[in-house]
């Protein structure tokens, strides 16, 4: 399966580079801008929200009120599973995606990393942090992230998820220039910074 997912992360990478002439400025994750207002994302997606509002299924009424509230303005998260299964998580902040988040578990990290820096550059900044769990097993995680010059951030980081027994996973995490301002304005406001990178 990480074979799959592997080459579909490829070329969900490299496909963005067919769209390149005719996308605006911005970080593209396929052919989806950090940023992009929901209609945008819905015609990304192919999706008619008037449709899926008219229809008489229960899980597109489902569908329809949150894309409808996303639309609006309202916060809230979105799951989109592709071919392969991988599952994309969508955050909507004021009718904008705000960040999508993809988690590998048992990731060839060093070949998605591979694709990130083919696709992005190399990091702005990449370090090894250490895990620990409660039984004092240590495990040398790497977290990096790039700072894309229209404002955008991604993140890649490992962790170990332990339960049922430790898993490593890796996260990559695309930030809008307003969520990554949001997200280090909460971190911010108590003048100690990110309690959790300590």
């Amino acid at each position: 399966m990480a074979a799959v997912d592997t080459r579909y992360f490829l070329a969900l990478l490299l496909s963005s580079a067919a769209f390149a002439q005719s996308q605006l400025p911005g970080t593209y994750i396929g052919s989806h801008r950090i940023g992009e207002t929901v209609q945008e994302w819905l015609a990304n997606n192919q999706l008619d929200l008037t449709a899926i509002c008219q229809s008489r299924k229960r899980e597109d009424k489902t569908v329809c009120k949150s894309l409808s509230s996303f639309q609006a303005g309202k916060l809230g998260t979105f799951y989109t599973t592709n071919d392969t299964k991988q599952t994309y998580a969508w955050l909507f902040v004021d009718g904008k995606v705000a960040q999508v988040s993809i988690e590998h578990p048992l990731p060839d990290t060093p070949q998605q990393m591979g694709f990130l820096i083919e696709k992005y550059g190399q990091p702005t900044k990449s370090e090894t942090v250490v895990y620990q769990n409660a039984y004092g097993a240590k495990w040398d995680c790497l977290r990096a992230s790039w700072e894309m010059p229209d404002g955008a951030a991604i993140l890649a980081a490992e962790s170990i998820k332990n339960l049922p027994e430790p898993t490593r996973w890796l996260t990559i995490t695309f930030l809008s220039a307003p969520e990554r301002d949001r997200i280090r304005g909460i971190y911010g406001q108590s003048g100690k910074g990110n309690p959790y990178d300590k």
